[in-house]
């Protein structure tokens, strides 16, 4: 299951065999916490803009027990995508750079990345938004977050 901080992403992510892509729905899985066929699934990852607000939800979800693992969200993500960023937010605000907020369920790379898009010093963009981002590479990603765990995908049978 992926999990996609966009709506359009979700609805137009590329089929997954046994898998489900829903929108994430802003701050946090309080709702989706009391889902047992979400939180049980095989495979839980979380796919948001690579930008402060994006690690926020990406740590709220995680503070309401919903344990998602993000999927291109790291550094190597941002510099492949940075020239097609932006530095303004969905309103057109200038993103500045701001002190880090304690967000205690980021892995160690993703707080580097959270960090670094927040640094006075960042020489690129401070938002690289999802929609940025092939769905064809973000189909590969969520294969190869599969494949990382050992686990296979399990085709669901069809009902007919």
């Amino acid at each position: 299951m992926i999990i996609s901080e966009n709506k359009d992403t979700a609805i137009h992510f590329p089929p997954l065999p046994g898998g489900i892509a829903v929108e994430g729905d802003g701050f946090g899985g309080k709702t989706a916490a009391a889902f047992d066929w979400l939180t049980g699934a095989r495979h839980l990852l979380y796919w948001g803009d690579i930008d402060a607000h994006g690690f926020e939800i990406l740590n709220g979800w995680r503070d309401d027990g919903v344990l998602v693992t993000s999927i291109l969200m790291d550094q190597d993500t941002y510099e492949a995508y940075e020239p097609f960023g932006t530095s303004t937010d969905r309103n057109g605000k200038l993103l500045k750079a701001d002190a880090p907020k304690a967000l205690a369920h980021l892995t160690d790379a993703e707080r580097v990345v959270y960090e670094n898009l927040l640094s006075p010093a960042l020489p690129g963009h401070r938002r690289i938004e999802q929609e940025r981002i092939p769905l064809h590479d973000a189909h590969a990603a969520v294969l190869r977050a599969v494949a990382a765990s050992g686990l296979a995908i399990e085709a669901v049978p069809s009902r007919r």
